[in-house]
């Protein structure tokens, strides 16, 4: 766990606290609740989120983490390390507790039923002896529906995933008209490739449906976008000024927020021992020991074994991170292997216009 400091070294003060505010945002937003706003390809559309999700209540947990012992399939991270981090997700949530946990090694992640016949029968044993579990999350990055259908005839109770837990996490985190837009267009992606894939073309008219996502999506990205031009106007007066930036980057509750408030002196700053605290970009000014002025980027956090397109719908804001690097040091292709480090992803071979820049 830590926390990595991108400087971009400046010879002026900062002159202007006012280019630090967050931006106005005056336009309608699909995050908006009000009845008025409500169409039939809303409610079509929410009552989707409503199956693929249903994540409406608290639940105790049976924790599996499958790994894999050997092949192209296994990751750095050890099982233990793994474990710890799935049981922080749960613990993340609000009135979601974690009942017992368990690791169970694979050859595998493809079989169908995700384990073989002997640990099938004897997590289906551990979950209906214990009547306290009323969920199984299962730690691996999207569970395939087949797979999710069959533990849930074993199991007898939701099957989740770590697509839907993050999610779930992002929802109730989001408080920005920007962190908003991201989650909704996170989730936009996974109910349009989950419907792709499933039975809900036989349900529903294909056409319709296409229809009902893409414009969705053109109206998500388009807040996204007015959003990042007022992002773009305050990053260009910044470097007009020659503002010194330092963009405070990390695995997620490394203490980012807890460094930068030390860094500042911020009371208004509260960190929280939480797994993705922090989901849109905050700018906050600070001394340095010799008494120049810096801006710190507070940013999202980095969490291990993500689905890149989760990953893509915060390339808005991980954009501060990236930009605060200065170009002097690093090449293109340096810049994307550092934050692909830091991510665990090669995603941002997927915006070359934010290197180019």
């Amino acid at each position: 766990m830590f926390a990595r400091f991108i400087v971009k070294r400046s010879k002026t003060f900062l002159k202007n606290p006012g280019l630090i505010s967050k931006p106005k945002f005056t336009t309608r937003s699909l995050c908006s609740n009000s009845e008025e706003n409500i169409s039939e390809s809303d409610r079509e559309y929410e009552a989707l989120v409503e199956s693929f999700f249903r994540l409406d209540k608290e639940h105790s947990c049976l924790v599996i983490q499958p790994y894999v012992k050997w092949g192209p399939q296994k990751l750095s991270i050890s099982p233990d390390e793994q474990l710890e981090e799935a049981v922080a997700l749960i613990k993340t949530l609000p009135r979601w507790t974690v009942e017992e946990t368990t690791k169970i090694p694979l050859e595998s992640l493809d079989k169908k039923t995700l384990f073989k016949t002997g640990n099938l029968d004897k997590l289906t044993r551990l979950v209906r002896s214990n009547q306290n579990i009323t969920a199984v999350f299962v730690n691996s990055s999207n569970l395939k529906r087949v797979t999710a259908n069959i533990l849930y005839d074993h199991f007898q109770v939701p099957i989740l995933d770590r697509y839907k837990i993050v999610m779930r996490i992002f929802k109730i985190h989001a408080t920005t008209k920007h962190a908003k837009l991201q989650v909704s267009l996170a989730e936009l992606h996974y109910i349009r490739r989950k419907a792709q894939q499933e039975s809900v073309f036989l349900t529903h008219d294909p056409e319709k449906l296409k229809l009902m996502f893409d414009e969705r999506e053109q109206k998500i990205k388009a807040e996204i976008q007015q959003l990042r031009k007022q992002r773009n106007l305050l990053r260009s007066k910044r470097r007009k000024m020659d503002y010194p930036v330092v963009a405070v980057v990390g695995y997620t509750n490394a203490g980012k927020t807890c460094l930068i408030k030390s860094l500042t002196g911020e009371e208004r700053l509260q960190p929280k021992d939480q797994l993705f605290a922090t989901l849109d970009v905050t700018v906050h000014s600070g001394l340095l020991p010799s008494g120049l002025e810096v801006l710190y980027i507070d940013t999202v956090g980095f969490l291990s074994d993500l689905p890149t397109n989760l990953i893509e719908c915060f390339v808005a804001t991980l954009e501060d991170a990236v930009l605060a690097v200065s170009p002097q040091f690093f090449s293109r292709n340096s810049i994307e292997d550092s934050i692909s480090t830091w991510i665990g992803l090669k995603i941002f071979s997927h915006f070359p216009s934010v290197f180019d820049r």
